[in-house]
């Protein structure tokens, strides 16, 4: 039977390829198994796929060239007014909190914020995601996994509602009466940021639940994993636990290791021994990584690896405590970009909290 990842970005500038990243790490953290030692690595046992949507917001921003008055003219124009965040980019910014509004923080600004823009994310990731599954599904039958980050996992909620609740141009063969797929793994689920001013779907009581949460009709995966960390301040502001979906939600957290300044990171996520097992194993559908095999990852793994990066990691915290409250969206992407360029402050001095792929 054919096997599928599909690899879902969350907020920030990806272009196609942007998975790379994210497949090196589960190859990585694959090989220290015994089951990888010999034969192909990971991403070479299944197939694995991207979606990408990053284009739709790039399109927007490029239009204003980084002008504060022109997202202020725009986001009036469409509706919603921002006068904290109007008033916040015109007040002296340091150049990486600004750089990470523009470049990051503003996706999920404009995907919880504006009508319009989320439904052409919707539509965009709605037919990509169909057409891997109908290819996938075109000389047999497939078992389709999701591995979702960040926005990313508020953007599957979305799209996968749409996609199961009626036919896709006139095919009912996903539709959730007629098909499931196997696996949703959400890291840093933030399906409930904001969902008061877009809102259109509970996600408690989509289709978007394990078949322990429903029946086959009304569910439209077998298992739901949702990760967490403990400092990761975008979970913090909206936490999404369902406590009655059953013994198929496989819930992971909190989690609290720190082996990046950027403890949302997705690769920083993938890591961790209790999230990259369930996801191997369950993407390639055999457990080839034994109980005693991920027990004994967990017994050396630190919680850091970062010796005298105390005041760092310090700082980090604090900036997500004080993330974790805010009162709206607009207060929320503020503090997105300040957390971001306090991470990358706390990178750069240092090292050891430091990676390439960081801020995937």
């Amino acid at each position: 039977m054919t096997k599928v990842l599909v690899v879902v970005h969350g907020m920030g500038e990806h272009a196609r390829g942007w998975s790379a990243d994210v497949v090196a790490k589960l190859d990585a953290v694959a090989a220290q198994y015994p089951a990888f030692k010999a034969g192909p690595r990971f991403s070479k046992r299944l197939t694995i796929e991207e979606i990408v949507y990053d284009d739709v917001f790039a399109n927007i921003v490029m239009a204003w060239n980084r002008d504060a008055d022109a997202l202020d003219a725009w986001s009036k124009g469409a509706g919603r007014s921002l006068p904290k965040l109007a008033s916040w980019l015109h007040s002296p910014l340091p150049a990486d909190t600004k750089g990470f509004f523009w470049t990051t923080a503003i996706d999920p600004l404009l995907y919880r914020g504006f009508h319009l823009v989320r439904d052409d994310v919707r539509a965009q990731v709605t037919k990509q995601i169909a057409d891997i599954a109908l290819r996938a599904m075109r000389d047999g039958a497939a078992e389709i996994s999701v591995l979702a980050h960040s926005l990313g996992t508020a953007v599957m909620h979305d799209s996968l509602d749409v996609l199961g609740r009626k036919p896709f141009e006139r095919n009912e063969a996903l539709t959730a009466a007629r098909w499931q797929f196997a696996n949703l793994f959400m890291l840093a689920d933030v399906c409930q940021l904001a969902r008061n001013l877009v809102a259109d779907i509970d996600y408690f009581d989509s289709i978007v639940r394990p078949t322990s949460a429903g029946s086959a009709n009304d569910t439209y995966c077998q298992f739901f994993l949702n990760a967490w960390h403990r400092f990761d301040p975008f979970v913090l502001m909206a936490p999404f636990r369902p406590v009655t979906w059953g013994d198929n939600y496989i819930p992971i957290g909190p989690l609290e290791h720190f082996h990046s300044a950027n403890v949302h990171g997705y690769t920083h996520y993938l890591d961790h021994p209790l999230v990259h097992v369930p996801i191997i194993n369950s993407a390639l559908g055999a457990p080839l990584i034994s109980d005693a095999d991920q027990a004994k990852a967990l017994g050396s793994y630190p919680v850091t690896q970062s010796v005298g990066c105390d005041a760092q990691i310090a700082a980090v915290i604090q900036k997500a405590k004080e993330l974790a409250n805010a009162a709206d969206l607009e207060e929320a992407v503020i503090g997105i970009s300040e957390f971001l360029a306090v991470a990358q402050r706390s990178a750069d001095a240092c090292k050891e909290l430091a990676s390439k792929d960081m801020f995937v």
